[in-house]
């Protein structure tokens, strides 16, 4: 039982990943337009029914899959890499530099996440490119004030104190007794991020302020269906359900994670 609850998100999670890197190379027509079957329900031929302008909603989502996942990893990542890095310095620096790297991750906490990520994605500009760099610019601050937590933890530690005691290198120090020790709490974030990440951008899509046409994005797809309701309401269902799948699928995993840790932690 224990190993079905983390085997199937983990089953979900690497296969919408493998939708994102297969999309272009499946024979997908997600912009194939067809006024003749506009609003066509579930059949055969379109699993999820078409939208208004008759292209196939499941190639759509498929495709999606694409720019949800991208968009989600590229945040993670970079994200990771800037916060862990700043967290990381100012704890092992100390002094001013940690007093201000602090003050800085305090000024962008005060501010709701969402809301900055939309103020940035509307003075950006609308664009892929854009809703990362507005994404990047508040969920590093997770990162940095966990990196910084755990790093105050370690670099109290014999082997840290004893290699920065023989001069090691501060490069060395961090990658060989810093990185290592605080890795699993950095993964538990991972998984958190990646799912608020992808939420996100399905809310800015949803503004308008994300993926442009034609370009198929969860987040549009649903503002589309919302406006024909009524008409077709089968046009909400996929991309409804691959976000809500997605982002549960990642929740249960950092979840698990979690767990595992502190179970791990108390045996310790």
């Amino acid at each position: 039982m224990k190993r079905a609850r983390v085997l199937l998100p983990l089953l979900v999670l690497l296969g919408w990943l493998l939708c994102a890197l297969l999309a272009k190379v499946l024979p997908l027509s997600p912009n194939t337009i067809d006024l003749a079957q506009g609003f066509a329900p579930p059949a055969a031929a379109h699993w999820l029914g078409t939208d208004e302008l008759g292209r196939s909603i499941a190639a759509r989502v498929v495709s999606g899959a694409r720019v949800s996942c991208g968009v989600g990893l590229a945040v993670m990542l970079l994200s990771l890499g800037i916060g862990v890095g700043i967290g990381v310095l100012a704890a092992l620096a100390g002094g001013w530099v940690d007093a201000c790297c602090s003050r800085l991750i305090d000024i962008f906490m005060a501010f709701p996440g969402i809301l900055l990520a939309i103020a940035l994605a509307g003075v950006l500009g609308p664009g892929l490119n854009n809703v990362v760099l507005a994404l990047c610019a508040v969920s590093w601050v997770g990162f940095a004030r966990l990196a910084r937590a755990q790093t105050l933890a370690v670099k109290a530690r014999d082997h840290v104190l004893a290699a920065r005691a023989l001069g090691s290198p501060q490069r060395y120090v961090i990658f060989r007794h810093v990185l290592p020790l605080i890795a699993a709490p950095l993964l538990v974030e991972a998984s958190f991020v990646l799912a608020g990440a992808v939420v996100a951008e399905a809310g800015l899509s949803f503004l308008g302020l994300g993926a442009q046409p034609p370009l198929a994005s969860w987040g549009s797809m649903i503002r589309q269906a919302m406006q024909f309701l009524l008409v077709a309401p089968h046009m909400l269902i996929g991309p409804c359900v691959a976000l809500v799948s997605l982002v549960l699928a990642s929740n249960l995993l950092g979840d698990h994670l979690r767990q595992t840790r502190q179970r791990t932690g108390d045996r310790a």
